[in-house]
């Protein structure tokens, strides 16, 4: 005799659909830690798009009962009954086996982005358009643009061209490039002995190759108090007059300083280079809090690929806290957190971990709020590299115990 056999959903829909957000951004978080990691080791970087994830369970229950009495105790136990034999008439045996069987299986939809399509959106210098769609996205203006500019080219008035790269480990005084050269330069920094630009010793002579980073932060620094941002534009199409096919006009995205954030700062920004200007230019009059040397800056773009090198440098060179967030706990950065970049190698409570054969590395839950924000930006720049043709036909990969 058997009993039963129902089968029941293991979990509840809203308590499955919580378990997979929640494992599968453990999973982003945890990888682009990893990616960083590799980058600081000079490693190639990989990438997988998790495209769909589907999870079933069932839990049976059993319950199966054996009651032998009776004539059929006696066929099964003694034989073949002779004639003229009693038969047994009470309950000789009985037993009640309950069981119970879980069965769980996962199965989801890996595309590793492994292909021409990718690279070339990974691997080309961040346009204007993505830029503007980071700095307008709600994220610290600064922190953004610590990532995405890699160097600062500057024009200055006698035509000569300087270019300062973002590497906080490029800082040196007299060829020292120890932790005292890199001081020395910080110390200058505080004094605000490199304003204005060009008109310093330490700009000249035997210095002029001396605290480069510092002198990439001057003018980053300069960028985020000017207000530079990015806006769209419709721009008239000159051929649309002799061909009525052709659209009229079509946006761009164009370089500008947005006054109302400069105020903030207290400076000001000349109509020739701010927002909403008809004629827009970036000549000597756009900073002119700048001294009179300077005559154009322009921001060198990195890709996202150069990004997540950024972000490896800090890590390989423990050269993060050099880099100085000047807007940390105001209104633009209300992270109250002063470092860009906060990686542990000793694994505690978690946002993120990643296992290397370097060792553990850890992201804080606390104390590491700019680190989250750049976790989100880094995730955004892999899939905004990412096309529709991007994607391959993916495999499905089932787990089952």
């Amino acid at each position: 005799m058997i009993a039963g056999g129902c089968s029941l959903v293991e979990s509840t829909l809203p308590e499955r659909g919580f378990a997979m957000n929640v494992g599968s951004g453990n999973l982003r978080e945890d990888v682009i830690l990893l990616n960083i990691v590799r980058a600081s080791h000079f490693e190639p970087m990989n990438f997988v798009a998790l495209s769909k994830y589907n999870g079933a369970g069932t839990l049976e229950a059993n319950i199966q009962g054996n009651r032998n009495d009776g004539l059929l105790y006696d066929i099964l136990n003694k034989g073949p009954i002779a004639a003229g034999t009693t038969a047994t008439g009470s309950v000789v045996r009985q037993a009640i086996t309950p069981s119970l069987k879980m069965n769980t299986a996962a199965n989801f939809d890996l595309a590793p982005l492994d292909n021409k399509e990718f690279y070339a959106g990974f691997l080309a210098q961040l346009e204007l358009p993505t830029i503007n769609l980071l700095v307008n996205a709600g994220l610290s203006r600064e922190l953004v643009l610590h990532s995405i500019v890699g160097a600062a080219r500057i024009t200055i008035a006698d035509g000569s061209v300087f270019l300062f790269h973002n590497h906080a480990a490029d800082d040196g005084w007299l060829g020292d490039r120890s932790p005292r050269g890199a001081a020395q330069c910080a110390e200058l920094s505080k004094q605000n002995a490199f304003h204005p630009p060009f008109a310093h010793e330490v700009w000249r002579g035997a210095h002029a190759r001396d605290c480069s980073y510092q002198k990439f932060l001057y003018f980053l620094h300069a960028a985020v108090e000017y207000g530079m941002t990015t806006e769209s534009r419709e721009v008239p199409n000159p051929a649309a007059a002799k061909d009525k096919t052709l659209p009229k006009s079509s946006q761009k995205v164009v370089l500008c300083y947005d006054a109302a954030i400069a105020q903030e700062y207290g400076k000001k920004v000349s109509p020739l280079g701010r927002c909403g200007s008809p004629v827009l230019t970036q000549g000597s009059r756009t900073y002119t809090d700048l001294g009179p040397h300077v005559r154009r800056i322009e921001p060198v773009l990195r890709s996202s690929y150069g990004v997540y090198q950024y972000y490896g440098r800090l890590l390989a060179t423990d050269t993060a806290r050099r880099v100085r967030l000047i807007d940390a706990n105001t209104p633009r950065l209300p992270t109250g957190d002063r470092s860009i970049l906060t990686i542990s190698r000793e694994a505690t409570d978690c946002f993120a971990r990643a296992w290397h054969s370097s060792g553990n590395y850890c992201v804080p839950n606390t104390g590491a709020n700019n680190t989250k924000e750049i976790f989100f930006l880094l995730n955004a720049l892999v899939y905004l590299s990412t096309t529709r043709s991007a994607l391959p036909t993916t495999p499905t990969v089932q787990l089952a115990p």
